[in-house]
C-alpha cells in the first residue's frame, strides 16, 4: 500500500523535446506519435526552439533534454558555410550550457549520420561525438541498429538503450478499398504495383531500383511517389524513368499529403525501400501499419523489423539480391491482416515507458 502511495506521488518529469519541427509545419509524424504516448506515461512534453537563448530562458521548467536531430540546431536548412560554422558553435555552447545547468541530455539516434550532409566536412562526425560525450544515455531502436551505431561510436557502448519504433495504424486516415485507390491513382486491378513513397533523395538509391526494375518480368509497375530536394538527382531519375515503356512505372515528383498516404499504401502490393544507407526505417513501419511487404536491405532496425511472414530482406552492396527480393516478393502470398497485427505489436506506449524509466532512473 505504502509503495503504491509513493509510485502515485511521482513528480511527473518534464521533457523539452527538440523536433523536426523547425522551418514551419505541423512536425514529425514520430514527435506526434511518442509525446502523446509520453504524456499518458506521466510526462510533461515541451516542444523546444533550437535557440539556446530559448533554453535559456526556459531551462527552469524541464527537468531534461531529449533531442531527436543534432543537425537541426547547425546545418539543415542552411546554405552558408559561415553560418553553419556559426551555429555549430552555438551549438556546443549550448550543450556545455547544459552539463553546467546540470540537465540531462539525451539523444534518438534516428540515423548513423544526417541524411543531408553538412556543408563543412566532418562537422556532422564531431557533433556526434560531441552529443554522445554529453548525453546521459542514448536510445536507439532495435539491437541490429544498436550494433552499427556502437561499431561506428565504441564510446556508446555502456550509453545506448533499445527502445521499439512504434506502429502508425490509423495514424494516418484510412478507409478505401484498393480498388478505389487503383482507380484514382490509374493503375489496373491485376497488376502487381510495387510502390516507393517518401521525400526522394540520392541516398535512398531511386536510380538502383529502377535498374532492378528493368529486369522484372511479369504484369507489374513501379510507383515513385515523393517530392525531391535536389533538382539534379530529379532530372537523373526522370530520365531512367522516360526509358521504360510509357505507363509501366509512374513518377509522382511532388509532396504526397497526410490525407492522401492511403491511396498509395492501399494501391500496392509490396513496398521497396532500396536504401544504399539506413539505420532506422520509419517508411518500413509505416508500411506494416497498412499491412504491405516490405522489401528493403538487410541492415539496421530493418533486420529486426521485418520477418519472413512480412517482407523480404537483401544484401545491401549486391544489386542483383535486389532484383531477387522483388521476384521473390512478387511470388510469395503475404498475409496482410498478419503483417498488420505484427505492425500493433510496436506499440508506442512501450516506448515511452522505456524512456520514462531511463530518465527516472537518473
Amino acid at each position: 500500500m505504502i509503495a503504491k502511495l509513493r509510485n502515485s506521488q511521482k513528480k511527473r518529469i518534464s521533457i523539452v523535446s527538440f523536433t523536426a519541427k523547425k522551418f514551419g509545419g505541423k512536425g514529425d509524424a514520430y514527435s506526434q506519435s511518442l509525446h502523446p504516448a509520453l504524456r499518458d506515461a506521466g510526462a510533461e512534453i515541451t516542444e523546444g526552439e533550437h535557440s539556446r537563448r530559448w533554453l535559456s530562458t526556459n531551462r527552469k521548467y524541464f527537468d531534461c533534454v531529449l533531442i531527436n536531430w543534432p543537425s537541426f540546431f547547425y546545418s539543415t536548412g542552411y546554405t552558408r558555410r559561415l553560418t553553419v560554422l556559426t551555429n555549430f558553435a552555438k551549438f556546443m555552447v549550448l550543450v556545455c550550457m547544459l552539463k553546467l545547468w546540470r540537465m540531462p541530455m539525451y539523444w534518438t539516434a534516428h540515423n548513423l549520420y544526417p541524411h543531408e550532409p553538412c556543408l563543412v566536412r566532418r562537422l556532422d562526425w564531431l557533433a556526434r561525438i560531441f552529443v554522445i560525450t554529453f548525453s546521459r544515455k542514448v536510445f536507439v531502436h532495435g539491437p541490429a541498429a544498436e550494433e552499427i551505431l556502437i561499431q561506428e561510436f565504441p564510446s556508446l557502448k555502456r550509453k545506448t538503450v533499445v527502445i521499439d519504433h512504434g506502429h502508425w495504424v490509423d495514424f494516418y486516415p484510412n478507409g478505401v478499398s484498393r480498388s478505389e485507390s487503383r482507380l484514382r491513382l490509374g493503375l489496373g486491378e491485376e497488376e502487381f504495383v510495387f510502390l516507393f513513397i517518401g521525400v526522394c533523395k540520392e541516398y535512398k538509391n531511386l536510380d538502383g531500383l529502377l535498374r532492378a526494375f528493368e529486369k522484372i518480368e511479369g504484369n507489374t509497375k513501379l510507383l515513385i511517389a515523393g517530392s525531391f530536394t535536389d533538382k539534379s538527382y530529379f532530372l537523373r531519375i526522370q530520365n531512367l524513368v522516360e526509358k521504360f515503356p510509357k505507363g509501366r512505372v509512374l513518377l509522382r515528383s511532388y509532396f504526397i499529403p497526410d490525407e492522401d498516404i492511403k491511396y498509395y499504401l492501399t494501391a500496392a502490393n509490396a513496398v521497396v525501400l532500396p536504401y544504399t544507407e539506413i539505420l532506422t526505417s520509419g517508411s518500413a513501419v509505416l508500411a506494416l501499419s497498412f499491412g504491405r511487404p516490405v522489401v528493403a536491405p538487410r541492415r539496421g532496425h530493418l533486420i529486426d523489423l521485418i520477418r519472413n511472414d512480412c517482407g523480404v530482406l537483401y544484401r545491401i552492396d549486391d544489386p542483383e539480391d535486389l532484383i531477387l527480393a522483388m521476384s521473390k516478393c512478387m511470388n510469395h502470398r503475404f498475409d496482410e491482416e498478419l503483417i498488420r497485427n505484427r505492425a500493433l505489436k510496436h506499440d508506442w506506449s512501450k516506448t515511452a515507458k522505456t524512456i520514462i524509466d531511463v530518465v527516472r532512473q537518473a
